[in-house]
């Protein structure tokens, strides 16, 4: 049993490692920078004022949060737009051959359908922005019987 579960949690694993491994380097990234901003602020001690050395310090804190929050942003847009990105690949996807009657479409009574025998869509289908299965068969190999009947 808990094979299974080691199995179904290792792409899980894997995406935990590469997050806390990226948070890693962005919290040295701020870190570096805050060290820079500090060194340059003692440098230069006797030209930069304490309000102007706190405000700088306060930013480069920040950094780190900001680096976390984009990146984060940026990986659900990504994930967000992969969406999209499918939604307008399926919508230019060639009709398959046998499926499309091209001058009427015949509406089909439950005594018609036979098992196996292609039904034909009207070619600007869908029209009303909602899909309807009616006397579906479905089966997942050709030597299966159909999972769904006349569904």
């Amino acid at each position: 049993a808990f094979q299974r579960i080691e199995w179904a949690h290792r792409a899980k694993f894997g995406a935990e490692v590469v997050q806390l491994w990226l948070a890693q380097r962005l919290e040295w990234l701020g870190a570096f920078i805050l060290f820079m901003s500090g060194v340059s602020i003692i440098i230069s001690k006797d030209t930069v004022g304490a309000g102007f050395a706190g405000l700088a310090l306060a930013f480069a804190l920040n950094v780190t949060i900001n680096l976390n929050v984009s990146v984060k942003l940026a990986t659900q847009l990504e994930a967000q737009m992969n969406a999209v990105e499918r939604v307008m690949e399926y919508s230019v996807l060639p009709i398959e051959d046998g499926l499309v009657e091209t001058k009427t479409s015949r509406k089909v009574s439950p005594g018609e359908l036979e098992e196996g025998k292609d039904t034909f869509i009207a070619e600007n289908w869908p029209t009303a922005g909602k899909i309807e299965f009616r006397y579906v068969y479905l089966r997942y190999r050709e030597d299966l019987n159909p999972a769904l009947k006349n569904a």
